[in-house]
């Protein structure tokens, strides 16, 4: 089989029309680049009418149905194994592609080969800076998101128009080379979220530079599927975290995330308790996270 210059990956769980719209905003942005790509949907169980949808609108599109939502990870990693691109493009189906985005991308990886990650400038819908780039997360930093929500190890401004070396990709769409997929494998399917940060350091650790392009743009309306399970995505955030220091740090490192995660928790718990009292209104979505903590707690005391 011929191998194809790009291949487009996109994840969907029940964000049917994000996704027609996401599927809509490649075609028309990739208008070069249409005979030598593919593009692979694998949906996760979807209950909206995506498939349907997707087959209908795009049938050029393939698409891979699951009978139950296995994890964005798991799920990219089939399609990854399907795919036959020189280039992977992982694209969440909340984006939307702007205007010749994806052709300078593949441009930019074609004349840099020791470029084996590649994001984009990303945009809030408000047209915005949401990432601009970021440095791969130390306690402190750590320490500061949980209790404070300012994340210093993102960059939301820029300092010039040129290509960035960044330590940090942002998965929502990210350009993978196919040396890199064949050097240090697929995603690790442990991580339900944050798998993005993990795949970057063995990035560079295979040798490999992460650059982030200002020149291609794309909207990232962000975490659709997510608002859709909170709780999960929740649990998923804190355990990812501990996860990712048992991977590529000391034991003692992982053990002092585990306590201040805890520690966090906990206060979280204590506020939810008081927002529970004082807005009943809310009370559905208050207790799934509180569930979710207490879950969290409950598995890092057990150990994993």
């Amino acid at each position: 089989m011929e191998q194809k210059v790009l291949s487009i990956i996109i994840v969907n769980w029940n964000t049917k029309d994000l996704s027609i719209a996401c599927l809509r905003s490649i075609y028309k942005s990739t208008q070069h680049l249409l005979g030598s790509m593919e593009v692979i949907v694998v949906d996760n169980g979807s209950t909206d009418g995506s498939v349907e949808a997707i087959q209908d609108n795009y049938p050029g599109v393939e698409v891979i149905r699951l009978k139950e939502n296995i994890g964005f990870t798991r799920a990219t990693n089939i399609g990854l194994r399907m795919c036959n691109g020189e280039f992977v493009l992982l694209l969440n189906s909340d984006t939307v592609v702007e205007e010749g985005a994806i052709e300078s991308m593949v441009e930019f990886m074609r004349k840099n080969a020791e470029c084996g990650l590649l994001n984009p400038l990303f945009l809030n819908p408000d047209g915005t800076i949401q990432f601009a780039g970021g440095k791969q997360r130390s306690l402190l930093s750590i320490t500061l998101t949980l209790f404070t929500g300012w994340d210093t190890d993102i960059y939301t401004s820029l300092r010039s128009n040129a290509p960035i070396k960044i330590k940090k990709p942002y998965g929502a769409a990210l350009m993978v080379r196919s040396e890199l997929l064949e050097t240090v494998g697929f995603l690790d399917e442990q991580f339900w979220y944050g798998e993005e940060d993990d795949y970057g350091l063995r990035a560079i650790n295979a040798g490999y530079d992460i650059y982030m392009l200002p020149s291609a743009k794309i909207v990232h309306h962000g975490n659709a599927s997510g608002k859709k399970n909170i709780g999960v995505v929740l649990a998923n955030q804190f355990l990812s975290k501990v996860k990712y220091y048992k991977k590529h740090h000391s034991i003692f490192k992982m053990q002092l995330l585990k306590t201040i995660i805890l520690f966090n928790l906990n206060l979280r718990i204590f506020i939810r308790k008081l927002q529970l009292m004082l807005t009943p209104s809310n009370t559905v979505y208050l207790k799934e996270k509180l569930d979710a903590y207490r879950e969290v707690i409950q598995i890092l005391i057990k150990g994993f």
